[in-house]
């Protein structure tokens, strides 16, 4: 049963049925966001398990008709309590819709309520009444159903920057092995292949993270600062800096010579980066070289104890 302003929706309604003629009759409905698969150290790896669960009762902002409201409900079902006034219970809310798996299909004729409930939940990256207006849902998403056509060109888009991705770890713009390993060590992957100086691995690793987003690979390969965000990782992982999170600080650790413990070095902004953040103070603030001088001869000191 679907419900739209409380209103029960049938084939009748052609407003919103309508709609429903932007989809294929094979609809794909993938998990948004970036899901890494547990890795084992024979290079193999167990498949994504999920767990997102969807409220089926949600309103959103209709940007097409200056931000009305619209209010809808989803049930399997219909057995929906309905009040005295004709109203559904305002207590009752439907079973969530599951996603267990990156990809999940549904049928357009099968079940094209649950369909029309999730292009137009605040919850689907492509939305379908943000997408009329060309605008993005201001929720985060957690799934995405794309109209016909869409799908296509933001496939052949995600190809073209994979070639490039891959050019950094492959190709033509090859980077150094040096900046391989910073960019491997800065994304916290296996540190046995760092240890083992498997540098063959450490690409293989880093082939699986571009095709999984070439566009934010590509961004961090290429950053000028990325060398100093590994050291500044490694600083902290083994004591040199310490990051207080509660207040967010970032202070010398105990036994630094010359260097006192309770002097904050940084305090970074409300959801900064501490890594970003202490990165971009050494390569645009740190004048003197004072705090860079430091860090770098402790971290050969730590290298030397290694």
């Amino acid at each position: 049963m679907l419900i739209i302003d409380g209103k029960r929706i049938t084939e009748a309604d052609t407003k919103w049925y309508d709609l429903l003629k932007d989809y294929d009759k094979v609809v794909t409905i993938k998990a948004a966001g970036r899901y890494r698969p547990r890795r084992f150290s024979n290079g193999s790896q167990a498949p994504v398990k999920l767990n997102i669960r969807v409220e089926m009762r949600f309103t959103i902002q209709d940007p097409n008709r200056g931000g009305t409201t619209v209010s809808v409900i989803y049930s399997p079902t219909d057995n929906v309590p309905i009040t005295e006034n004709g109203m559904v219970d305002p207590k009752f809310q439907p079973d969530r819709y599951k996603i267990t798996a990156m990809v999940n299909k549904i049928r357009k004729e099968e079940n094209p309520e649950l369909l029309l409930a999730l292009i137009l939940h605040p919850r689907n990256s492509h939305n379908h009444l943000y997408e009329l207006a060309k605008k993005k849902s201001p929720a985060t998403p957690v799934f995405t159903i794309a109209r016909k056509g869409v799908v296509a060109v933001e496939e052949v888009d995600k190809d073209i920057l994979l070639v490039t991705a891959l050019s950094y770890l492959i190709g033509e713009k090859k980077v150094s092995d040096k900046k391989i390993i910073d960019t491997y060590t800065y994304y916290a992957l296996d540190p046995d292949l760092i240890e083992n100086e498997d540098l063959a691995g450490m690409i293989a690793a880093l082939k699986e993270v571009a095709k999984a987003d070439p566009a934010k690979f590509i961004t961090d390969i290429t950053d000028t600062m990325h060398d100093m965000k590994a050291k500044i990782k490694d600083a902290i992982d083994s004591g040199i800096l310490v990051v207080n999170k509660e207040n967010r600080k970032i202070t010398w650790g105990t036994g630094i010579e010359g260097r006192d413990p309770k002097k904050t070095i940084l305090q970074y902004g409300t959801n900064a980066d501490p890594i970003v953040s202490i990165s971009e103070y050494l390569v645009n603030r740190d004048t003197n070289g004072d705090v860079r001088e430091t860090l770098l001869k402790q971290l050969e000191l730590v290298a030397d104890l290694v």
